[in-house]
């Protein structure tokens, strides 16, 4: 299991951490400045919307597949706002045996927005980028969708 996984994830108590990083590159896709300015954009969508909106990319999901990685790494690592946990993750797996990525919501009021249409345009322009090795130019684009899909 990764790192961060709970010894015991049935008597696991939810959190809140504002200080969590949004921006965790356990993969390195990201130089340390591109990962800043991501940090300080969702910092600030965050304060605008109350809504979180988290990043994290690894060389494995070890045996969970990128749903229950995203779903996990979110729940078990203080993130989302309210009592639903309001917010999305994005998983991204750098194995080179199973590449892929996969994008968490919770919250009723996410998911209620993050229908199949919407989740379809959104990953459609990520997974173009991803594919062309331009993850910054993907995930930066990602995060402001995620935004434009909370405000419109």
């Amino acid at each position: 299991m990764p790192a961060w996984y709970p010894a015991d994830p049935a008597n696991f108590a939810f959190y809140h951490d504002e200080n969590a990083p949004r921006v965790v590159d356990t993969a390195d896709i990201f130089t340390d400045e591109e990962e800043a300015v991501m940090e300080s954009r969702i910092t600030e969508i965050r304060n605008e919307l109350q809504k979180d909106i988290v990043v994290i990319t690894d060389v494995s999901t070890y045996g969970l597949g990128e749903a229950v990685y995203a779903a996990d790494f979110y729940d078990f690592n203080g993130y989302g706002y309210g009592e639903e946990r309001e917010g999305v993750c994005l998983m991204i797996c750098m194995d080179p045996n199973d590449r892929g990525g996969w994008c968490c919501c919770t919250g009723s009021e996410t998911m209620a927005l993050y229908t199949e249409t919407v989740a379809n345009d959104i990953d459609d322009m990520l997974y173009f980028d991803l594919g062309n090795s331009r993850y910054y130019r993907g995930v930066s684009d990602w995060i402001e969708n995620i935004r434009r899909m909370y405000v419109t």
